[in-house]
C-alpha cells in the first residue's frame, strides 16, 4: 500500500472549479439540478459523489470529470484550470498558460508517485521532462519506470 501523499492539488482545483461553476451557472446552482443535467446527458453521477467532489473530500475518475465538464459545456481538461468560468473559451495565450499549469500538475503527480515507489531513475527524469501527452500515455506504463534490481547473491 502506498503512503498517504497529502493533499491533491488537482482534487482541490476540481472541487473549487465545480463549486464556482455551480455558483455562476443560471440553471445548475444545486446538486440536484446538476444531477438532473447529467441524467439527461445519460452520464449520471450520484448526488453524494457530486457533493463530495465539490467539497474536495474525494478524488474522482477522469470519466466523472469528463461528465461534469460536459454538463457545463467544457472540455474535461478545462476542469483542472484554476479559476475556470462557465462557457469560457480560452484565448491562445490562456490556453498555453493552462497547458503549462497542467504539465506542472502531471509532473508533480509522477514525481510523487515515483518517490512513493522509490523508483526514481533516469527513465523517470526523462518522462517528467516530456510533453504532457507523452507523460499521460506513459504514466501508468510499468516499463517506463526504472525498477530496482536485487543484487545477485554470490555463492
Amino acid at each position: 500500500m502506498l503512503p498517504d501523499m497529502g493533499p491533491s492539488p488537482a482534487k482541490d482545483i476540481l472541487g473549487d472549479n465545480l463549486a464556482r461553476l455551480m455558483d455562476e451557472s443560471a440553471d445548475l446552482k444545486t446538486i440536484a439540478q446538476l444531477h438532473a443535467r447529467l441524467v439527461t446527458l445519460e452520464q449520471p453521477i450520484s448526488t453524494g459523489a457530486i457533493d463530495r467532489i465539490r467539497r474536495k473530500v474525494i478524488s474522482t475518475s477522469v470519466d466523472n470529470m469528463a461528465r461534469l465538464a460536459a454538463a457545463f459545456g467544457l472540455e474535461p481538461w478545462q476542469m483542472l484550470i484554476p479559476g475556470i468560468r462557465p462557457n469560457t473559451a480560452l484565448d491562445p495565450a490562456a490556453e498555453t498558460r493552462a497547458m503549462a499549469s497542467l504539465r506542472q500538475l502531471v509532473r508533480q503527480a509522477i514525481s510523487e508517485e515515483a518517490t512513493a515507489r522509490k523508483t526514481i531513475g533516469p527513465n523517470v527524469t526523462r518522462l517528467i521532462a516530456a510533453e504532457p501527452d507523452t507523460v499521460l500515455q506513459k504514466a501508468r506504463d510499468p516499463k517506463t519506470l526504472s525498477r530496482r534490481r536485487t543484487p545477485k547473491r554470490r555463492s
